[in-house]
């Protein structure tokens, strides 16, 4: 199968208008992510088999760099 970038890049557009209309009831003082990237980071993990919420941080420390490539996350200091 080959990786369609357009199709990608309309995908996530879509998740991110999505789930971007939920409403982000967190200390915006203590946000790192938006909350489309948590909700994001979480599908792709569960996808990639994580189990839990142990798994799923291992999987998102381990993919950083092709979530920021491919789900359109930011990079954070």
């Amino acid at each position: 199968m080959k990786y369609n970038v357009e199709k990608n890049t309309e995908v996530i557009g879509v998740m991110r208008e999505y789930f971007s209309k939920i409403e982000d009831t967190r200390q915006q003082a203590q946000v790192r992510h938006e909350l489309y990237e948590i909700i994001a980071m979480t599908i792709a993990a569960v996808i990639g088999n994580s189990d839990g919420w142990d798994e799923i941080e291992d999987f998102c420390i381990r993919k950083e760099e092709w979530l920021r490539e491919h789900m359109g996350l930011r990079s954070y200091a």
